[in-house]
């Protein structure tokens, strides 16, 4: 699963129009894509949870990752 090595995440929670509202990044330790992309996509509904409200619409394009979620 990916090479592991040091990694960071990020990304944006956008409006229905497409417009970022809140962005995030932050550093992983050494780690592989997949887990990378986990955390990023945990990281970014945490912080929906915790600062705004409505519906939720999650993209991604780890394929591992978005499978996992739907399984929850």
């Amino acid at each position: 699963m990916g090479n592991p090595g040091p990694a960071g995440y990020g990304g944006a929670l956008r409006d229905h129009d497409g417009r970022i509202i809140l962005s995030f990044v932050g550093p992983l330790p050494a780690t592989d894509s997949v887990e990378a992309e986990a955390v990023a996509m945990w990281q970014g509904m945490k912080l929906f949870a915790e600062k705004l409200q409505g519906n939720l619409e999650v993209e991604g394009d780890c394929m591992n990752v978005i499978n996992w979620c739907k399984k929850t």
